[in-house]
């Protein structure tokens, strides 16, 4: 069961794709330039997860922070407490009751991609390497969003993730990350409340 906290961040797996070219490029431009602007970042997120095996829906809670240009923190409240903190190329996972697990991101380029392509959809950083990632097929969300599904180009990241279906509002802000599993288990993670450009609580990634 202690494998779920990383199993909760692989569920961020994000994102990139080929869809209506002129319309994607736009977005493209869009998260960009949002991602040059923002200099923090905090939101709360709610995570349902539906197991086919056990017939079971799980559901968990967190809050994640953001401060450009290279740190964050995604923390996983009780009862399945754990915390992600990231400061540049150094990764550290916190689990109550255990010793703390250091990851070097040089060399654990699949962890380093899931927090590279999770910033890109909170809006904090470039979104030019999209196509690189997913193929895309883009739609719109009523009222004015963007819905889009994505399915993984790599090998590696199909082993974990069949399909991707991201919403964005109208101002491009990450509402809600749908993610399909080979085997048929089903994860939804939803983010009510994106907070960008405001200051963040002392010592928060120490």
């Amino acid at each position: 069961m202690r494998r779920a906290p990383r199993a909760a961040l692989v569920c961020l797996l994000l994102l990139g794709g080929t869809a209506r070219g002129g319309e994607l490029e736009q977005l493209e431009q869009r998260l960009t330039e949002r991602g040059k602007q923002t200099r923090t970042l905090s939101a709360e997120f709610v995570q349902t997860k539906k197991l086919r095996l056990f017939r079971t829906e799980v559901t968990t809670r967190g809050r994640l922070s953001y401060q450009a240009p290279d740190h964050l923190r995604w923390e996983t409240l009780p009862p399945d407490a754990s915390t992600l903190l990231v400061r540049g190329n150094r990764a550290e996972l916190r689990i109550p009751g255990e010793r703390p697990r250091v990851l070097d991101l040089r060399r654990d380029r699949a962890m380093a991609t899931l927090v590279e392509q999770l910033l890109v959809w909170l809006g904090a950083r470039s979104a030019d390497r999209l196509t690189q990632w997913y193929r895309v097929e883009l739609g719109r969300s009523p009222p004015k969003g963007y819905r889009l599904t994505l399915r993984p180009r790599s090998a590696a990241v199909r082993k974990r993730v069949s399909q991707v279906v991201v919403t964005l509002a109208g101002d491009v802000s990450l509402r809600r990350i749908e993610l399909s599993h080979p085997g048929g288990d089903h994860s939804t993670i939803t983010f009510p409340t994106v907070r960008r450009n405001q200051p963040l609580p002392k010592g928060i990634f120490k």
